[in-house]
């Protein structure tokens, strides 16, 4: 249910970091070109500078979002397959007190019963 959402959040995670590991390395070079003074240039080189680091935190923090939402559908996800691990584990179990209806009387069944959750208690 939620596995397509999951997946499509993985690769705009994967995209987001490779777009953030090229903002750092035109950053680093603004960065370099700001410091070094070239007159106006620098200047010029200072504001662009800022401007890239501003669109790097925007990239930051739709990456931290998308971060935050895929761990709520791992839980979404985890608690999904529990439901359905415990549906099917009672539907086992239903189906096999049935059988065993069918097989023994009810008081051998309520004494088998009685046994087994009298060795339930005591382990």
């Amino acid at each position: 249910m939620y596995q397509k959402e999951y997946d499509n959040l993985l690769l705009d995670v994967k995209r987001l970091r490779e777009k953030l590991v090229q903002m750092d390395v035109e950053l680093t070079h603004y960065r370099t070109r700001s410091y070094k003074g070239y007159g106006n240039e620098g200047i010029e080189s200072y504001e662009e500078f800022k401007r890239r680091e501003k669109l790097r935190a925007e990239v930051r923090n739709e990456l931290k979002h998308k971060n935050v939402r895929i761990s709520e559908l791992q839980r979404l996800m985890k608690q999904e397959r529990q439901r359905e691990n415990e549906k099917r584990s009672n539907l086992f179990l239903q189906r096999f007190k049935d059988n065993v209806r069918l097989v023994v009387s009810d008081d051998q069944y309520e004494l088998i019963l009685k046994m087994t959750m009298d060795g339930e208690m005591n382990a």
